[in-house]
C-alpha cells in the first residue's frame, strides 16, 4: 500500500501554487472533528460524481469511520461523461467502472458496508434535473443527518447544483449541512466567492486519516490513468492532486454548528 501511494502521489509533496482562494482558506480557523460531527449522527455524503466523496472529505470520512458514525452515500451521477465516447469503452462501461471504484474507495476508508443510493442523473446535466434531485433528497434525508455536499460556488455546474439543492433540502428538513470545495481550488474565483471564504473552517487530519484518504483515491484508477485506448490526460492529474491532499480539509459550515 505504501509503495502505491508514494508512486501516485509524489506530486503532493511539492509546493502548492498559491491562488486567491487558497490564500483565503489558508487562514481559516480549525474545528475539531467532535464538534463538526458529533458521535452517533448519521453522515450522508451527496457526491455529484464518483470520487468527489474522497476528494472533498475523504479524511473526514476516515475519521468518522473510527467513531462508528452511521454512513450513507448518495451518488448523483455515475460520472459517465468524464471521457469522450470510445468504440471500445462506452459510457455505460465507464459508469459501471466508476461505481465499482467508489465502492472500493469506501472500503479503503473503512466505511463498508455503507448504504449507497445511486440516482443515475446525467453527468454534466444535473442542473436540468434539479427538481428531481430535490425530490429524491427530500425523500432520503432525515432531520438529524449531517449532510456533506459539494460547495454551491465550486465552479463546476454539477457541483454547484448539488450544493444549492442540498442546502435547500437540508434547510427544509432541519438537518445540518457541510459544503466542501473541490474544483474551487483550480477555478479563478470572483470577489463574491472570495467574500464567502470567511465562513470556511478547516479540519486537521491525522497521519492515519491522510493515508486512508490517499489510499482511497488510488481506487479511482480510471481518473488517475485514462482507460486505454483513450489518448487523454488523467482527470486527476499530478498538478491538481496537491490541492486535495493537504493535512487538512475545508468545510463551509451552517449556523447550526456552534463553532467558537
Amino acid at each position: 500500500m505504501a509503495n502505491t501511494i508514494r508512486t501516485l502521489f509524489e506530486a503532493s509533496l511539492k509546493a502548492i501554487r498559491s491562488s486567491q482562494f487558497a490564500n483565503e482558506i489558508a487562514v481559516a480557523r480549525f474545528v475539531d472533528i467532535e464538534t463538526l460531527i458529533p458521535a452517533g449522527r448519521r453522515i450522508v455524503v451527496v457526491a455529484p460524481h464518483p470520487d468527489d466523496e474522497v476528494l472533498g472529505c475523504g479524511g473526514i470520512l476516515a475519521a468518522a469511520a473510527e467513531r462508528d458514525n452511521p454512513m450513507a452515500l448518495i451518488g448523483v451521477t455515475d460520472g459517465e461523461a468524464c471521457f469522450p465516447a470510445s468504440g471500445s469503452f462506452t459510457a455505460q462501461q465507464l459508469a459501471a467502472t466508476r461505481r465499482a471504484e467508489s465502492v472500493e474507495a469506501l472500503r479503503r476508508l473503512g466505511l463498508m458496508p455503507t448504504e449507497i443510493t445511486r440516482l443515475g442523473l446525467p453527468d454534466g446535466a444535473v442542473k436540468k434535473h434539479a427538481q428531481l434531485l430535490a425530490r429524491r433528497l427530500h425523500h432520503l434525508l432525515r432531520p438529524d443527518d449531517i449532510v456533506i455536499a459539494t460547495w454551491r460556488f465550486d465552479g463546476h455546474s454539477d457541483h454547484d447544483t448539488v450544493g444549492r439543492i442540498a442546502a435547500e433540502v437540508v434547510s427544509a428538513k432541519g438537518a445540518t449541512l457541510l459544503e466542501v470545495p473541490i474544483w474551487a481550488w483550480h477555478e479563478p474565483p470572483n470577489q463574491r466567492v472570495l467574500s464567502l471564504c470567511a465562513n470556511a473552517k478547516r479540519v486537521a487530519l491525522t497521519t492515519r486519516w491522510e493515508v486512508r484518504k490517499k489510499y482511497a483515491l488510488t481506487a479511482y484508477a480510471s481518473q488517475l490513468r485514462p482507460p486505454a485506448p483513450l489518448p487523454r490526460s488523467p482527470v486527476l492529474s499530478a498538478n491538481l492532486l496537491p490541492s486535495w491532499l493537504r493535512d487538512w480539509e475545508t468545510v463551509f459550515v451552517t449556523d447550526k454548528i456552534a463553532i467558537k
